[in-house]
């Protein structure tokens, strides 16, 4: 009779309040990393970004954001729904949202042990909260997927056993593969305002959401935390609540993502990243990189060594790393060398250290100053996992003039220009070898040339795509034009092409301009030669000697004129 009643509760508890296992705090927390990420990113382009920037205008996507709301059950807004305009960096930030959405399902979808110690990679722990939440979502059984194989999933699927409306319902839309399909997509499409650019950027905030779940103890340690939350001034409380505030979260809430928020995030930001793990490398080793790492030198709440026995809390084998036994104690805190530097790992509970509990699950804790510890690295190391995401993403392309040739007797000139691609992490050629059977971008949108600024769009080709291009376009001699691709905010510009000769401009005699050598030029011969390289230094130095524009022929002709 009383585990039925105990059965009834939980249930009317699953009917009333949401329940939560996310990593950092989707509201705020991924998205801060996700931002501070994207920030330091821009402070410092690799090199071989020097002829791009991501400062174009905004584009199109289909977005779950913050001010949409979370969803426990079911996918709120499939792929191609709910469309919205954003920057890069505003679909990278939402993308450390939307990643836990709906966050019942992901859930499940976002551990991986790496070391299988439960015997699978993915989450087995908890199992009893799967089958009581199945009651009332879409969830119907565990998926049996780890987060690296989530994140680098190409079936758009990827769960095992699930019914064909599970699947439909809980496909992975913005994956790593997703990113780079919903690119290639874009540049394809004959608008340059089309939802895969967002979409795509998207894919890539969520890509960093998941990497930073691997520097989160619980997620790589199947630790299930299943933390029912009640919002508003009062709620359920049971011996293992706490209550922060107006926020209340029962069962077994992991402290270390629980109570982080963004202001945690930026606290700790500027720390030390482990300088154990490859950042630069494919998103399936770096993921599995950092969760062995964190595996490795971190404990999460229901994964601490009980004294005496063979298991842990959760009822797994205990984790051959770390020991929390010869070590340093302080104060009742064991300390753990993490890449060489101090971190508490755990605190003695008083009822332990005191000899009235010796061998319970209740003998180790984690509080803020073990939280604050592990913050200290775990969220640097995040960080920069995360930017090293951004970079891996960006193709790096050469858009390069080929040829300008003047049409006879007149203003209209002809281009030949080319954009490649150089795959130089061999990230793009695989899958533009699986979607396009080329190792070229087909593109169709994003082509313009600038002139003195004023940017002219490329409307006509011979042939092909913008890839390989020639057109026509008017411009003046002296005029300065490049070539620029948009692809949804990120672009990529050409050297700069200078039109050959001097604009003609009306001038009195006067003294003359005196070039570098000395020379002293006569004005109205040399306004009249077509082919006087000096005069067209002359003309050159009295701009810059000046301050002139080009078109400003008063303040050009008194500089000739020596006034």
């Amino acid at each position: 009779m009383k585990s039925r009643i105990m059965i009834m509760g939980i249930l009317i508890i699953l009917t009333l309040f949401p329940y939560s296992v996310i990593a950092w705090n989707n509201a705020d927390a991924h998205m801060e990393i996700n931002k501070i990420a994207f920030e330091r990113f821009l402070n410092a382009m690799p090199k071989d970004l020097s002829n791009a920037c991501l400062c174009g205008p905004d584009t199109l996507g289909s977005a779950w954001d913050k001010i949409d709301g979370t969803q426990q059950t079911v996918q709120k807004f499939p792929p191609g729904s709910n469309p919205k305009k954003k920057d890069i960096k505003g679909w990278i930030v939402q993308g450390g949202f939307s990643a836990d959405e709906p966050e019942g399902p992901m859930a499940l979808r976002h551990f991986y042990d790496p070391t299988e110690n439960s015997g699978r990679s993915w989450l087995t722990d908890q199992q009893f909260v799967i089958n009581f939440v199945s009651i009332f979502s879409s969830v119907k059984h565990n998926p049996k997927i780890d987060a690296k194989s989530w994140v680098t999933d190409f079936k758009d699927s990827g769960d095992d056993g699930g019914t064909t409306g599970e699947k439909i319902a809980l496909d992975q839309d913005y994956s790593w593969y997703d990113a780079k399909k919903y690119f290639i997509d874009a540049l394809a499409d004959g608008s340059d305002s089309n939802i895969h650019y967002g979409m795509a950027w998207r894919s890539v905030g969520e890509t960093m959401h998941m990497a930073s779940d691997m520097t989160v103890p619980a997620h790589v340690r199947n630790d299930g935390h299943a933390a029912l939350g009640a919002y508003g001034p009062f709620g359920l409380v049971t011996p293992k609540t706490p209550i922060l505030g107006n926020k209340l979260a029962f069962f077994d809430p992991d402290p270390v993502e629980f109570f982080t928020n963004d202001a945690d995030i930026r606290k700790y930001s500027s720390g030390s990243p482990s300088s154990s793990v490859l950042y630069d490398q494919p998103i399936g080793t770096l993921m599995d990189n950092l969760a062995r790492w964190t595996n490795r030198n971190f404990v999460s709440k229901d994964t601490i060594p009980i004294p005496g026995q063979s298991k842990m809390a959760n009822g797994d084998p205990v984790y051959k790393s770390p020991k929390l036994t010869g070590g340093k104690v302080d104060n009742g805190y064991i300390w753990h060398d993490v890449d060489g530097i101090p971190t508490r790992m755990a605190k003695m509970k008083n009822v332990y250290t005191l000899g009235i509990w010796k061998t319970n699950e209740y003998t180790y804790e984690i509080d803020d100053s073990v939280r604050y510890s592990q913050s200290a690295i775990l969220i640097p190391t995040a960080i920069k996992a995360s930017t090293a995401i951004i970079n891996r993403f960006l193709p790096r392309f050469d858009a390069t003039i080929i040829t300008v040739t003047q049409k006879a007797g007149s203003e209209t000139y002809e281009m030949v220009g080319s954009l490649k691609l150089n795959d130089k992490y061999n990230e793009w050629t695989p899958i533009l070898q699986e979607k396009l059977g080329s190792t070229k971008f087909k593109v169709n949108n994003g082509a313009s040339i600038i002139i003195n600024g004023n940017r002219v769009k490329i409307s006509k080709r011979t042939s092909g795509d913008y890839s390989e291009f020639t057109t026509n376009f008017k411009a003046s001699p002296g005029d300065t034009v490049y070539l620029e691709y948009d692809f949804g905010g990120y672009i990529i510009k050409s050297k700069p092409y200078k039109i050959p000769g001097s604009k003609i401009v009306a001038v009195k005699a006067g003294s003359g301009c005196v070039c570098d050598n000395g020379e002293v030029l006569n004005i109205l011969i040399p306004c009249m030669a077509t082919d006087c390289t000096w005069w067209q230094k002359c003309y050159d130095d009295c701009l810059e000697k000046c301050g002139c524009s080009p078109n400003d022929t008063a303040g050009i002709s008194k500089c000739f004129g020596g006034r």
